[in-house]
């Protein structure tokens, strides 16, 4: 797959997972956090999505294009590490929604400034907060994770995989995600790596399917 493939899929999934996630918060009042503004599609695409509501942005330094700048009340520039205290102390627990694109292609960098990104994340998280990464959550978290059930797209079961006429193999982008019930029996580090761990989830259906909301998803062999 091409980088520009590689993007495109990536676009196309986190549109996708915000989509999503807008009716899931529909009843959860609260702010909205953007970690990482870039060049700003991404948060113009929340403001469409939540014209209601507050969205906090955090960003290293503003460089989106100037129709998609938040205003300064409503963005944090620095080193995230720095600047999510500073939001705490200021808003409270009340982000609804979380919204994370901050990896930089380099895993073990990620995996540190994402240990210590999440209990940042958490004590802004209220009840019911929905929480959209790039990023793997560390398994300190394992407990909110495997109670809460996490999201995730129709492809994930077949690793977005796609034929050789480019298609994904089973499900389109358009469909809607799944709910993923981890079985906590099934937790088990890995041998070779400590720091990650496999467990086999249970898979529903979205509650806003047409056909079968909430059910077992019967074609999944997991």
């Amino acid at each position: 797959m091409s980088r520009l493939d590689s993007f495109i899929r990536r676009m196309e999934a986190q549109r996708d997972c915000l989509n999503a996630a807008a009716p899931l918060i529909a009843d959860v009042p609260g702010v909205i956090l953007e970690l990482g503004l870039g060049n700003g599609r991404t948060y113009d695409h929340m403001r469409a999505l939540f014209p209601d509501r507050d969205i906090y942005v955090f960003d290293r330094q503003v460089a989106a294009h100037p129709e998609c700048i938040p205003d300064d009340d409503h963005m944090f520039v620095g080193e995230v590490v720095d600047r999510l205290p500073d939001a705490a102390a200021r808003l409270g627990k009340t982000a609804a929604l979380i919204h994370s694109d901050i990896g930089s292609g380099r895993p073990e960098t990620d995996a540190i400034l994402f240990a210590k990104v999440v209990p940042l994340l958490a004590s802004m998280a209220r009840p019911g907060c929905l929480v959209l990464s790039d990023q793997k959550l560390p398994a300190d978290h394992w407990e909110s994770i495997a109670d809460r059930g996490f999201q995730l797209v129709y492809g994930a079961t077949v690793n977005l995989f796609i034929n050789r006429h480019g298609d994904y193999l089973g499900y389109g982008p358009q469909d809607k995600e799944l709910v993923g019930i981890p079985e906590p029996e099934t937790f088990c580090q890995l041998p070779w790596d400590k720091r990650v761990a496999r467990v086999f989830c249970t898979l529903f259906r979205n509650w806003e399917e047409r056909e079968n909301p909430g059910a077992f998803l019967t074609s999944d062999c997991r």
